[in-house]
């Protein structure tokens, strides 16, 4: 006569119990899972075996576990080899001035930030402006002089006409050549040297640091020069 032991389950209620038990608490691991599967064939119930059906959708849940350890892992090693990557292309940056463009450049909280102006002609007066994005308010003007053609530079130190800090933020820089009546906007554009290379494990991206404390990631950048 045999015997059969109470402890094991049949597949009803192996089923039954799949259904009841908490997801987050009974994940079990790849070698859990082989050994509760093993045992569980060697000590069916002669009376009550466990339905094809059961067997091959318990060897499906082991295979979809073990791919998925198996993309993790390789997610994990190409996520390490893009940041040796990026590292890598960002060392090869590190004092070398680059430029941010004259739209949307986070810049003032206490830093001061460098503006080329590329005039196509001689200007009588050159007027420079910042826009805070946030407003589209015009929070800083100031008056330049008269400029013969070519590059000149300005710093904007991060403070409003009356002097007054600014907090760090998106802003937008306009410069302006103006001979008698003729207003002329002309190109500009925020630079800043990279003093350093450090790595943002909270976005797992790379962030330049640039003279004056500021950080900016690759998206950021408009131009490399030396």
């Amino acid at each position: 006569m045999t015997t059969i032991n109470n402890n094991i389950l049949t597949t009803s209620q192996y089923k039954q119990n799949n259904l009841m038990a908490p997801a987050d608490n009974d994940m079990l691991g790849r070698d859990a899972f082989l050994r509760l599967l093993t045992t569980q064939l060697q000590n069916q119930d002669p009376l009550s075996p466990m339905e094809n059906e059961a067997f091959v959708a318990q060897l499906a849940q082991f295979s979809s576990v073990e791919g998925i350890k198996g993309m993790q892992a390789s997610l994990e090693t190409m996520v390490s080899s893009m940041r040796s990557d990026q590292l890598l292309a960002g060392a090869n940056l590190v004092g070398r001035t680059v430029g941010l463009g004259s739209q949307g450049v986070q810049a003032a909280g206490g830093i001061s930030t460098q503006v080329d102006i590329n005039l196509s002609e001689a200007a009588d007066n050159v007027s420079f402006s910042v826009i805070d994005d946030a407003t589209g308010k015009v929070v800083y003007q100031g008056d330049l002089g008269p400029q013969a053609a070519g590059t000149i530079s300005t710093t904007w130190g991060g403070v409003n006409s009356q002097g007054q800090s600014l907090l760090r933020g998106s802003y937008t820089f306009l410069a302006v050549a103006e001979n008698g009546a003729r207003r002329v906007e002309q190109t500009s554009q925020a630079v800043a040297q990279v003093q350093s290379v450090v790595w943002n494990p909270s976005t797992q991206t790379m962030n330049l640091e640039l003279s004056g404390g500021a950080r900016i990631t690759m998206a950021d950048i408009e131009r490399i020069s030396g």
